[in-house]
């Protein structure tokens, strides 16, 4: 893990404070909150496969990815630990040692990545002069529960075509037609963990996975899916 400093380091954050205020959590609390949390916030640069935080861990503040992608992992039991989410940029994550005693997940990135990180004293600091941020913070706490019950809402479909496509439209944050993205949505994610958070079989999901590829719908790559049509994954999903 790295600071990004120096001149030439400093587009990263200006074009993450666009992504941050235009997506995810942030992008949903006043203009004063945002202008604060990304005046204190540093710009730090992760190759693949380093992690951001692990699961245990008591403190170490806030992250928003703003290029990139991060693996969301999860061990409630002796099992695991388990992919569980794919972030994207505007996703963020961190808040539950504000108001628990660990971090409930551990996030490693999956490619070359930069994160907007908020650090305890920060977070503290802001708190001291603007006691209602607990509640927007609480909120980013909201968000990711919010996550944890559409996961299990996933789970819960009869259908295993259904169930499938709902993992990948929640994976790619393109469940909202007005969300959509245009361009292809890339999810650093494999076959074997689609089936896995879909509780299927490998060959159940690689067939459907492969239809969907025949299709246009997605595209499969090595250790990528490019989600290439949201509206007709949408369709799948809905009418599987």
């Amino acid at each position: 893990m790295k600071n990004v400093t120096g001149e030439a380091r400093l587009k990263p954050k200006i074009v993450g404070s666009q992504i941050a205020r235009m997506r995810g959590w942030l992008s949903k609390t006043p203009p004063t909150f945002q202008e604060e949390v990304l005046k204190r916030c540093r710009s730090l640069t992760f190759q693949p496969g380093e992690t951001l935080y692990h699961l245990g861990e008591e403190h170490g503040g806030i992250y928003g990815l703003i290029e990139g992608g991060v693996a969301i992992s999860a061990a409630p039991t002796d099992r695991g630990p388990y992919l569980v989410h794919f972030g994207r940029p505007g996703f963020w994550a961190g808040a539950a040692p504000l108001f628990m005693s660990r971090r409930l997940v551990s996030v490693t990135t999956t490619r070359p990545s930069v994160c907007l990180h908020l650090p305890q004293n920060e977070i503290q600091a802001m708190v001291a002069g603007m006691p209602s941020a607990w509640r927007l913070f609480g909120m980013l706490a909201m968000f990711n529960c919010d996550l944890t019950l559409s996961a299990l809402d996933d789970l819960m479909i009869r259908e295993p075509v259904k169930r499938c496509a709902a993992v990948l439209l929640r994976l790619g944050d393109c469940r909202d037609p007005n969300l959509t993205e245009k361009s292809p949505i890339e999810l650093d994610v494999r076959q074997e963990d689609i089936a896995m958070m879909a509780n299927l079989s490998r060959s159940a999901t690689s067939n459907f996975l492969r239809s969907l590829a025949d299709r246009n719908v997605i595209s499969l790559e090595y250790r990528v899916i490019k989600i290439l049509d949201a509206e007709a994954l949408r369709n799948e999903a809905n009418t599987a």
